[in-house]
Formats: C-alpha cells, structure tokens, sequence
C-alpha cells in the first residue's frame, strides 16, 4: 500500500513539474529595458526628490513601442512651471539615454524614440502621504497629445480638471533657443 502512494506522489510531481504555466526566461529585450529605465529612473528620483512606483512598457508587435514610468513626489504642491520643468527633465533624458544607447536599438520599433513613445506619470503628495488635491496639480502626465496637468477634487475620484499642453510649446517655454521659430526659413539650395 505504502508503495502505491509513493508512486502515486510520484506520477503527481512529475506531471506537476512537467506543465509549462507560462513562466519563460525574461528576453533581452526585457533585461535591457528594464535595467535602463531602472538606472534612468534613479537618477531623476535622486534629483527631483522623487520614488519609482511602476515601470514598464509595450512590444506588441515584438519591437519596444513605448516604455511606462509612475514616479510618486512627496514634496507637496508645486507650481504649473515647476511640474513642466520636472516632466520635461524626465521625457528629455529619457530620450536620450534611449536613443544613445546601442544595446536597447535594436529592440525598438522605432528609431529615434520620441516624445510619443515615452509615458511618464508623476503623482505628487504631501510629505505626509496624502494626495496633493484641488486647487493644486495632483498628476502630471504624458500623452501623445503632450503633458496632462490633472488636478484631483478627491483622493480616488476622477479628476476635476485636466489641461493639456503640447509637448514642443512646453519644450519651447522651458528652452526657447532650442525651437526653431516659425518665420525662420532655411535655405539649402544656394543660386547666383
């Protein structure tokens, strides 16, 4: 009898064993990107004084599309140009350190990344924990369409307000010099 359980917990474990449930070694791809936005993230949490609560991204056609970071700020309320400032800190170096590093490229379903391809969210609270609420900014995020400054009337609820900014007219504001002004034309075809 003892030796029919035996083989009985036997067979069990080896049919148990032998099932694949979906757990695959983590692709290159994934170790790559994970360890960049990971180093990435460090550094703008160690500046702008702020914690990685997520990351993550999307490759649904096997190519990076896009890569997600959720930032949380316990300093409490900041101005719109403070929250602009920060953002675009975090999308620009991210940016770069994207597109200047030779390993990730060849993940990347597109080449250079850009604005479009980078999702940041930045919550900000009080030191205490509690979410920053009406009238202040509660979230700062990133869309296609450009930078979201949300403000929250209450903790969980959605969000009273949100305006969005398109990222070149933040960029431009923060860095004026970088944007080509529209009346500039560039002459490329030189005759006498």
């Amino acid at each position: 009898m003892r030796l029919i359980y035996l083989l009985m917990l036997l067979i069990l474990c080896t049919s148990i064993f032998s099932f694949d449930f979906g757990f695959s070694p983590r692709s290159k791809m994934d170790i790559v990107t994970d360890k960049l936005i990971k180093r990435v993230g460090e550094r703008l949490c160690e500046k702008h004084g702020m914690y990685m609560a997520g990351t993550g991204g999307g490759a649904p056609k096997g190519k990076l599309d896009h890569i997600t970071v959720m930032l949380g700020r316990n300093g409490g309320p900041i101005s719109k140009e403070q929250c602009r400032e920060i953002m675009v800190d975090c999308i620009q170096t991210y940016l770069n350190e994207i597109n200047s590093n030779e390993e990730i490229r060849p993940f990347l379903i597109t080449y250079p990344y850009t604005f479009a391809n980078v999702d940041i969210t930045i919550i900000n609270f009080y030191p205490d924990g509690k979410k920053v609420l009406d009238p202040n900014i509660s979230t700062i995020g990133t869309n296609k369409k450009g930078i979201t400054y949300a403000i929250s009337a209450t903790r969980l609820g959605p969000y009273k307000s949100e305006v969005i900014e398109p990222y070149e007219e933040a960029l431009a504001k923060l860095h004026p010099q970088a944007i080509p002004k529209p009346d500039t034309q560039i002459i490329t075809n030189f005759q006498n």
